[in-house]
C-alpha cells in the first residue's frame, strides 16, 4: 500500500464510521487491486505484558521520626505498541505491610512543641494528619506512555 492509498482507507473508514455510526463497519478495508489492511491483524501486532511491582523498604530510625520496614505489593499491565512506544497502567501498593511512621516534635526557646517540617505547632500538626498510617495503605495509580526517539 502506498501512503496515499493509507490516507484514503483512512478518510473512507472515518466516513463510514460517522455515516453508521459502528466500529464494525471499519473492521476491514479493500480495494480491489490495490490494497487490503485489516484493524484485527493490526491489534494483533500489539505485545501485552503482565506487571507485578514489588516494593520493598528498610524503614529509617532517626531521633525526631522512625519509620517500620515496609514490602508493597502491586499489579499491572505493560503494552508495547511497536518497539519504540510502550504504554505502563499500575496499581502500586495495593497490599502494603508495615511502613507505620512515628514522628517527635521539636521545641522552641519556651519549649513549645511544633513539626519540625513544617514548622506547624504541635497539637494542630497533630489534628491536620490524624489520618492513621496503618498497614493497609491506599494504592497508586499510575499511567506513563514512553515513547524512544531514535536519531
Amino acid at each position: 500500500c502506498s501512503a496515499g492509498t493509507v490516507a484514503a482507507a483512512a478518510a473512507s473508514a472515518a466516513a463510514s464510521v460517522s455515516a453508521s455510526a459502528s466500529a464494525s463497519a471499519v473492521e476491514s478495508l479493500s480495494w480491489p487491486g490495490r490494497c487490503s489492511m485489516s484493524l484485527s491483524s493490526m491489534l494483533s501486532e500489539v505485545k501485552r505484558s503482565l506487571l507485578v511491582p514489588l516494593a520493598l523498604d528498610a524503614g529509617y530510625d532517626a531521633e525526631l521520626m522512625q519509620t517500620r520496614p515496609m514490602a508493597g505489593l502491586g499489579i499491572g499491565a505493560a503494552i508495547d505498541f511497536g518497539a519504540q512506544t510502550v504504554l505502563s497502567l499500575r496499581a502500586e501498593n495495593i497490599l502494603r505491610l508495615g511502613g507505620q511512621t512515628s514522628e517527635q516534635p521539636c521545641y522552641d526557646d519556651f519549649r513549645r512543641r511544633f513539626h519540625c517540617g513544617t514548622g506547624m505547632a504541635w497539637t494542630d500538626y497533630q489534628t491536620s494528619h490524624a489520618a492513621p498510617r496503618g498497614s493497609l495503605g491506599v494504592a497508586g495509580f499510575q499511567a506513563r506512555l514512553i515513547h524512544r526517539f531514535s536519531y
